[in-house]
């Protein structure tokens, strides 16, 4: 049988002409013989929707789809950031719980990645109901600093070590 999502990625790969996906940082980490999540199937999208009530973003799916995280980030590339698996995430509300930057909180954040320099969270919005739904931001010490409007963007800017990754404070 063939999983939907991971069939559904490449596709909507192709069509979009996206540069930066989980493929490329799945090379990458393979490349520096690095360990990579296997990909996430439709059943572990479905439990994490189903545990957190929430709805994953196509884009996260996608990707997930790909590879499901990874216990490492790339060492060649200068951004140092590391993908969770979705095992691995949880609400940044409870993680911040009576840090002044839980005020900065909107929508149902969700810790998905971090920076392994700097000690520093990405979130990603995962309520539908959000004018922010699928955004992705850096926690500071006593902000939000966004990072990019969607997922793909976000890796995008991991792959290529934008400045937009470091907007906290």
């Amino acid at each position: 049988m063939v999983d939907r999502a991971r069939f559904s990625a490449g596709l909507f790969y192709r069509w979009t002409g996206a540069m930066h996906d989980f493929q490329a940082v799945r090379s990458q980490l393979v490349k520096e013989g690095k360990a990579v999540g296997k990909p996430a199937s439709t059943a572990q999208f479905d439990a994490f929707e189903s545990a957190h009530r929430v709805r994953l973003p196509l884009q996260v799916r996608l990707n997930y789809a790909i590879m499901n995280g990874a216990p490492e980030c790339a060492d060649e590339w200068p951004s140092r950031i590391r993908f969770w698996a979705l095992d691995e995430w949880r609400r940044a509300s409870e993680q911040y719980r009576g840090c002044e930057v839980a005020d900065c909180f909107f929508g149902d954040l969700f810790i998905c990645a971090d920076h392994l320099m700097e000690c520093v969270h990405y979130v990603i919005d995962l309520d539908p109901a959000s004018a922010h739904y699928g955004r992705v931001d850096a926690v500071g010490a006593t902000r939000l600093g966004m990072v990019a409007s969607n997922f793909n963007d976000f890796v995008a800017c991991v792959a290529q070590d934008s400045d937009d990754l470091h907007r906290y404070g």
